[in-house]
């Protein structure tokens, strides 16, 4: 395997849905990612090496060595590898869906997981082979490949009880930018987000920006960006022992202040989440 990004850019009608690939990636030398999300689904097929997903900062999936993830958008996930991982990734959307459509419940989970069989992984390697090799119709194998690698999977994973619920259309970059935006909290580098620089960023004016929030997260960029702090402070009350004092430093407000968002967002105080939390995963309370 070697390092590989291809814009598949296609749209494929499958089983009463459309489904819209972006890029795929091969990485033959994986690395720990940060917690992060994003507005597009996205698919991990493990080669070697043991990957673990911590997703919503609570939950830890274990992915081995032939077998594949599928995550949900607005997932948060964070990456832990082992020496000499490697797999291959896709990225997707599910555009439109019937209702009796499989796809729908892709559409509505958090994660899927699945082992990757014999002609799924002779498929994944076809679909990288074609892509790196763009031989003369190599677009047109690619599309028609990952419309075999999907219906594969999908009847690998209506037999499965592996379904996890979970709810939640501009170009893909748009998507990508405001995902990135958002999770620069997480970097904890002190830098205060506004709308004003994120609609320099995409090139839009504040009110189309605020428009496109509204599309993609049912959120205006103040409430996102609560949510996305929110999400930090549980993060660091369940894997520090700083204050909730020092936590809101971090995430850019006052200690009230995030207490108020825990509240409209969790209906409790931080305090009150950290003991709650630590005490369900039998751990020890730090206050």
């Amino acid at each position: 395997m070697k390092w590989l990004k291809y814009n598949a850019d296609c749209e494929i009608s499958v089983m009463d849905a459309m489904v819209y690939i972006s890029m795929i990636y091969a990485k033959p030398d994986r690395c720990h990612v940060h917690a992060h999300h994003h507005s597009f689904l996205e698919m991990h097929f493990q080669q070697e090496g043991l990957m673990e997903f911590v997703l919503d900062f609570n939950e830890t999936v274990r992915v081995l060595p032939g077998e594949w993830i599928l995550l949900g958008k607005d997932v948060y996930h964070e990456e832990n590898v082992s020496e000499q991982c490697s797999g291959y990734i896709i990225r997707l959307e599910i555009r439109s869906a019937e209702k009796t459509s499989p796809f729908e419940e892709w559409k509505n989970s958090a994660w899927i997981k699945g082992e990757i069989d014999p002609e799924v992984q002779k498929l994944i390697r076809w679909v990288f082979e074609e892509a790196d090799e763009e031989n003369p119709g190599a677009y047109d194998m690619v599309r028609s490949l990952c419309t075999v690698l999907l219906i594969h999977l999908i009847r690998q994973t209506s037999a499965s009880d592996s379904l996890r619920s979970r709810k939640r259309s501009h170009s893909s970059d748009d998507r990508t930018i405001l995902d990135e935006y958002f999770d620069g909290i997480f970097r904890q580098d002190g830098r205060q987000l506004s709308i004003g620089e994120l609609a320099g960023m995409m090139r839009f004016s504040t009110r189309q920006v605020s428009r496109i929030l509204q599309q993609e997260y049912g959120m205006t960029f103040s409430q996102k960006l609560n949510v996305t702090r929110t999400k930090l402070a549980e993060h660091l009350l369940l894997h520090t022992d700083l204050s909730v004092r020092q936590i809101a430093g971090q995430c850019g407000v006052s200690a009230a202040y995030l207490n108020r968002c825990f509240r409209d967002q969790l209906g409790m105080s931080p305090m009150k989440f950290r003991k709650e939390r630590k005490t369900e995963n039998g751990t020890d309370i730090c206050l």
